[in-house]
């Protein structure tokens, strides 16, 4: 009885940390990219892609690490999405802690139609600060984004990205 009671107790507390955690991502996502992707994460036609369909990119490895370089180094030039092509920039966010950049990339996930199953954690965040930019990665194959222009590269003088206490 008592270990049922300690279960039911530690799953409703991982239930409020995963609501917090939310509710970051969602303030997250209202402070720094609704004003581009909008508040229904459609974007706009021809000007800022959509964030819908992001969650087939997070089933693999190769998809959640650019995913997470898109938000800490942003994006430039023509990016691929569907049938359509941008063309502009994408400011990172390298300011943001790896648990800010893990919660807004959960909320971007498991919102706008996205069904992520697997949440991306601080840890994978911090992981990957030491490979800055994108392009490392290749040119990305999947049918939601094919990146095919220039990326933001490494840390500026001193290892250091601007604005921010990140080395890599």
């Amino acid at each position: 009885m008592l270990r049922k009671k300690l279960l039911v107790g530690a799953l409703a507390a991982l239930g409020l940390l995963g609501l917090a955690l939310a509710q970051e991502g969602a303030k997250l996502y209202g402070q720094y990219c609704q004003a581009c992707h909008q508040p229904t994460g459609l974007g706009v036609p021809g000007v800022f892609p959509s964030l819908k369909g992001l969650d087939q990119l997070a089933k693999e490895e190769k998809g959640r690490v650019y995913l997470i370089r898109v938000v800490l180094f942003g994006l430039q030039g023509p990016l691929k999405v569907g049938s359509a092509t941008y063309n502009g920039v994408m400011p990172g966010f390298s300011q943001l802690s790896d648990a800010e950049v893990a919660a807004l990339l959960n909320y971007v996930l498991s919102s706008f139609g996205n069904k992520n199953l697997k949440p991306i954690t601080p840890e994978e965040v911090k992981t990957d600060i030491p490979h800055p930019s994108p392009l490392a990665l290749g040119f990305w194959d999947g049918n939601h984004t094919q990146p095919t222009g220039v990326r933001p590269g490494p840390p500026g003088p001193g290892g250091q990205h601007p604005g921010s206490d990140r080395t890599g």
